[in-house]
């Protein structure tokens, strides 16, 4: 495998997302009973498989190893959506069992119908010439339902931009919008190279990156938050 400098990007977003799954986790690992930590790894953990394979695919001919790096990006699309419901929920402290009892079964099916079927993805390959890169870059042809799949993605991400301008203060919201705005915009860009349009090559896994960027930070800080508080209730106790 001939390796692509166009792709070292990718490379970099997964080592960078791995390292964000870590500080989750061990935020999550220190405070069980904070549940948006174990969502905000989950969040960077699916980043940074998507942005290893995605590392892989522009490396890859059109073969099955190529065919399998689509179908693991499209699996961490919507582990990403699954993960983006639960920090919400979580970290907003809404009810969420109604929602989990919908939302839970579609992705499992999502899913299933993702790797048995070539409704998604799709079992022939089409090349793209993107902008600033000498070598073309290769991946499966969308299926018919994969345009509906991102339609879905794009719906949900603005019904929990919903919740968050509902239920989030200030200080908390403007984080995440600012990370989910990154997302939409390297989203749109990613959509029009799907539709053909001249474009530099595909950014979504920045997009992702600037978004559970964000999200650790909210946690980081909510984190802090909470032992401040601690430290301050057990001070106020001594006296």
């Amino acid at each position: 495998m001939d390796i692509s400098l166009s792709s070292a990007g990718s490379l970099c977003v997964a080592v960078l997302a791995f390292c964000f799954f870590i500080c989750q986790a061990w935020l999550f690992s220190r405070k069980t009973d904070l549940t948006w930590n174990a969502w905000g790894a989950g969040l960077s953990f699916f980043v940074a498989v998507y942005s290893f394979f995605g590392f892989i695919q522009y490396n890859t001919a059109p073969n099955w190893i190529n065919h399998t790096c689509e179908l693991i990006q499209y699996t961490c699309m919507i582990g990403l959506l699954h993960c983006v419901f639960g920090f919400t929920f979580s970290f907003l402290s809404i009810p969420s069992r109604g929602l989990h009892r919908i939302v839970l079964p579609l992705h499992g099916l999502l899913l299933l119908l993702l790797w048995s079927t070539p409704l998604f993805v799709g079992d022939d390959f089409i090349t793209r010439q993107f902008l600033w890169v000498t070598g073309p870059f290769v991946e499966p042809h969308q299926g018919p339902l994969g345009r509906l799949l991102m339609i879905y993605i794009a719906a949900a991400s603005l019904f929990v931009v919903y919740l968050w301008i509902r239920h989030a203060r200030t200080r908390d919201a403007v984080p995440f919008f600012i990370g989910i705005a990154v997302w939409a915009v390297l989203g749109i860009h990613d959509a029009l190279a799907t539709l053909g349009m001249p474009t530099i090559q595909f950014l979504m896994q920045y997009g992702y990156l600037g978004f559970v960027a964000s999200i650790l930070s909210l946690t980081a800080k909510a984190y802090v938050r909470l032992y401040e508080d601690v430290r301050n209730h057990a001070i106020q106790a001594r006296r």
